[in-house]
């Protein structure tokens, strides 16, 4: 149960190691400037969170963050976030917009994975590598825009996706015998 709308002062710079896990009567947090670091599985399992706003001095989203979120639909990233770390958005099944800055540079191991209303992506130009499942079983995920044919993209990184419309993608996400990568 706990609180449903939460205010962190502006003194706050961390948000600890499972500070509001399973609080699944959380739907609205304000989270200020100040906070610079979301520790692992900050806010996992927040079911009736809908939407948040990443602080802009934040550099890296943490491990499990966000994972399991269900209620989560969209999220706002500020430029200063250059690294997305492992399954911080995982299993976030009604994540449905998400606007990726030019200041990211890594998508780690299964970051969006089960984001299943996730229907398109476009990955900036800044990215310079997609983790192991990354968007693994983003199953509508139906467009997918990587800017960047230097990004690194590993072989599982779309694995499950198997709505991706293959006549949209660049020649160079395909495999040497014209498969898709996923």
């Amino acid at each position: 149960m706990g609180c449903k709308k939460t205010i962190i002062p502006n003194t706050v710079t961390c948000i600890g190691r499972c500070a509001f896990e399973h609080c699944h009567g959380l739907t609205s947090i304000t989270i200020p400037n100040s906070v610079t670091k979301f520790e692992h599985a900050a806010f996992k399992g927040c079911v009736g969170l809908t939407s948040i706003t990443i602080p802009n001095r934040m550099k890296s989203i943490g491990e499990f963050a966000f994972a399991y979120c269900i209620g989560l639909t969209s999220v706002i990233i500020p430029n200063s976030v250059e690294s997305i770390e492992d399954n911080a958005f995982f299993c976030c099944e009604e994540l449905s917009s998400i606007t990726l800055p030019n200041s990211i540079k890594h998508i780690k191991e299964s970051a969006f994975a089960g984001c299943l209303s996730l229907t398109s992506i476009t990955i900036p130009n800044s990215v310079q590598s997609i983790g192991n499942g990354a968007f693994y079983y983003c199953a509508n995920l139906t467009s997918v825009n990587i800017e960047n044919p230097n990004t690194e993209i590993d072989e599982n990184a779309f694995r499950g996706c198997t709505q991706i419309d293959s006549k949209i993608i660049p020649q160079w996400m395909t495999e040497p015998d014209d498969t898709p990568m996923w």
